[in-house]
């Protein structure tokens, strides 16, 4: 069986931009250069695990993925404990893209509705 080892990450910086990178899981550790306070790794166990400090609280926050559930889920969301807002976006890229267009309509009529 053939596995697709192409990945995109997203994450949410200070100002609530997101910015995505596109990598393939034999050069994971090349992403660490793209994003400040971020380190990404594959263990021995086939998980994807990540350490970054969170845009919002400023906090370091762990997160793990298990290789095999890409498989049955085309994204998957890791978000800031304490504010519960989304910060990281990990999976296929147009899944990807897609839902943080949903999420900047949502966030531009919050904002009409704000100066209404």
């Amino acid at each position: 069986m053939l596995c697709n080892t192409n990945l995109s990450i997203s994450l949410k910086d200070e100002i609530g931009q997101y910015k995505m990178v596109n990598f393939n899981l034999f050069q994971i550790n090349n992403i660490d250069d793209e994003f400040e306070n971020f380190h990404i790794y594959l263990t021995n166990n086939m998980e994807i695990k990540i350490k970054m400090q969170c845009p919002v609280c400023n906090r370091y926050h762990c997160y793990k993925f298990k290789i095999g559930d890409f498989k049955c889920s085309k994204m998957f969301l890791a978000g800031c404990e304490y504010s519960g807002t989304t910060i990281l976006f990990i999976g296929n890229k147009q899944k990807i893209s897609e839902t943080i267009d949903r999420y900047r309509k949502i966030e531009s009529m919050v904002y009409a509705m704000i100066q209404v």
